[in-house]
């Protein structure tokens, strides 16, 4: 049968709508997440997942099930499979290429190849979703196949969301991208592969259930094999991935400026806007300077042993990275405590140049602290952040 054929048959026309609006709803959603980096763009945009999920399984499960009976009449043995895969395929694959061309031309395509995997593993667990539902479709009628298979497929999905940390988080692709990232992590490949085996898993087992003729007890068996034996290699791969692993340390490489007196690496999100954080890197070790500290030459987005440490965020103003990189030396310092930080960001951004405005706007919760530190004469200030590091470190 022609695609054309095929999508003309099927019910493409409503499910394919309904799918491209709650993909783009969904991946647009998290915008507000991304930050700058990345691969926190791509991941967070695979939430739409939980939304795609059941309306392919749905769909699966719908086609499927008002079709079967007629095949079963109509075609002997393997033959039977045969046809429905050439009526419900064409039109199912556009379902899954669909929501991958929308989420990667909402959240952009990051280098590495992590980048790979993620979407492999979601167009996996897409395809699982589409066969699995079209496998309940063989076995129950439509009104009762089209709600057990969207619900188990949310209920998988949706779980793994909800809960990262759980057994089933660990083993799909929705568990493992919505906690990505902040700008030092990055998903475990090894996550990211196994899952996409557990789903290719499902939709094996599912393809192998409708490729069973015409009786239901038989299909209904192949079925509840393929959900013991994903359940079951679901809870060995979970065994094997902690919650921590999901995250390792992020392995692409800096960006580096340096110059006489220091050495600033950011990551290749950052570097457009690499000069100016030299800058302010510089001032900021011209500051420690006049408060009596001594910072190291060498500062960089990735923790190293012996480099100081600092977070860059792109398009802030001047007085926000002054602020932010203040915050940075404050957590260096040990100044991490629940409003540690605050007043040392405070005095070091007044003291490279003046520090964001909405700190000492009347009724900010800051006002009097930003007026305490600011009032001090310079060697008060250094006397001051003395004692307040000794006091977080204490």
């Amino acid at each position: 049968m022609s695609l054309w054929r095929s999508l003309k048959w099927s019910t493409a026309g409503v499910f394919l709508l309904l799918i491209a609006v709650a993909t783009y709803a969904a991946a647009i959603s998290e915008r507000d997440f991304f930050g700058d980096y990345p691969l926190v763009a791509l991941s967070q945009g695979w939430v739409a997942l939980v939304a795609v999920g059941p309306l392919l399984a749905g769909w699966g499960a719908w086609d499927t099930a008002r079709i079967t009976p007629w095949l079963d009449a109509t075609f002997a043995g393997s033959h039977c499979g045969k046809a429905l895969s050439r009526l419900t395929a064409p039109a199912l694959l556009i379902g899954v290429l669909l929501p991958t061309a929308i989420v990667i031309y909402v959240a952009g395509w990051p280098e590495g190849p992590t980048t790979a995997l993620i979407v492999l593993a979601a167009g996996a667990t897409m395809a699982a979703a589409a066969s699995i539902g079209s496998a309940i479709g063989c076995v129950l009628p439509r009104l009762a196949a089209v709600p057990v298979a969207a619900a188990t497929a949310y209920g998988v999905l949706a779980l793994g969301v909800a809960d990262p940390s759980s057994a089933i988080g660990r083993v799909t692709v929705t568990g493992l991208v919505a906690p990505c990232c902040n700008s030092t992590e990055q998903i475990s490949p090894r996550a990211l592969v196994l899952a996409a085996l557990l789903a290719l898993l499902v939709a094996g087992g599912s393809m192998v259930t409708l490729a069973v003729p015409r009786r239901r007890r038989a299909r209904a068996t192949g079925l509840v094999v393929t959900i013991l034996a994903t359940v079951a290699a679901g809870h060995l791969v979970a065994q094997n991935i902690s919650a921590d692993e999901k995250l390792p340390a992020r392995t692409t490489v800096t960006q580096c400026r340096e110059t006489a007196d220091v050495q600033v690496c950011v990551w290749p999100e950052h570097t457009t806007e690499l000069d100016q954080a030299t800058a302010v890197v510089a001032q900021a070790r011209d500051a420690a300077t006049a408060l009596g500290l001594k910072m190291p030459t060498q500062w960089s987005e990735d923790p190293t042993a012996g480099q100081a440490t600092f977070m860059w965020t792109n398009a802030l103003t001047e007085e926000d990275h002054r602020y932010a990189v203040g915050i940075d030396i404050a957590h260096q310092l040990g100044c991490t405590g629940n409003g540690q930080d605050v007043p040392v960001g405070m005095l070091f951004a007044d003291t490279m140049g003046g520090a964001p405005t909405y700190l000492s706007q009347r009724g900010s919760g800051t006002e009097a602290q930003f007026k305490e530190i600011t009032s001090m004469t310079p060697s008060q200030q250094s006397q001051w952040l003395s004692n307040h590091i000794d006091t977080c470190r204490t």
